[in-house]
């Protein structure tokens, strides 16, 4: 019995450390453009996220975190949202090109009346290829993609640069490259 209790608080000082690794989404940060952008650091992590309004909440975004092989997508903002259990799905499409994952939603730190979808998996290198295989065709899809959670109304992402907003053309590349190469 002694030693299970400093096992158990190992495992559970790591699985706090883990979790507080991940970033969490926040409605949008200080400085976040209109339109798709990227953001990478040193330890091979990549960041592509949407955002419909200078400022507004991170409609979409993908965290690409090699160095943890942890591939995490998150959805603020979403109009009509509400926590479903066990899980809720979203998907990404075009055309008949589709992509989904499952997550939860729960309601947003601080903001009670919104909800944020989060999905965090634990991939390795086949598992970022198997997603990519996926993912990517819908991407670099000429748009717009089309995003719902569960039975929401579809909300439709440009992809192209138009009205001030960025276009996927520059950041997808950049995402791809720090995600998905060897």
């Amino acid at each position: 019995m002694r030693r299970r209790r400093p096992i158990a608080c190992m495992m559970l000082g790591l699985a706090l450390a883990v979790v507080a690794a991940v970033p969490r989404p926040a409605a949008a940060d200080e400085g976040d453009k209109a339109g798709w952008s990227v953001a990478t650091d040193p330890r091979k992590r990549a960041f592509l996220q949407w955002v419909p309004v200078a400022g507004g909440p991170r409609q979409l975004l993908f965290a690409c975190l090699r160095d943890a092989d942890t591939f995490a997508v998150y959805s603020t903002g979403i109009p009509g949202v509400v926590p479903i259990r066990p899980y809720s799905r979203l998907t990404l499409s075009w055309g008949d090109r589709r992509w989904s994952i499952v997550g939860t939603v729960d309601p947003e730190p601080g903001n009670p009346r919104s909800t944020t979808f989060t999905a965090d998996t634990d991939q390795d290198a086949a598992g970022r290829a198997a997603i990519a295989r996926e993912l990517l065709p819908v991407l670099t899809a000429p748009g717009p993609l089309v995003l719902q959670i569960d039975a929401t109304p579809p909300i439709a992402l440009p992809t192209r640069a138009a009205n001030g907003m960025a276009g996927i053309e520059a950041a997808l590349p950049v995402f791809q490259r720090v995600c998905f190469s060897p």
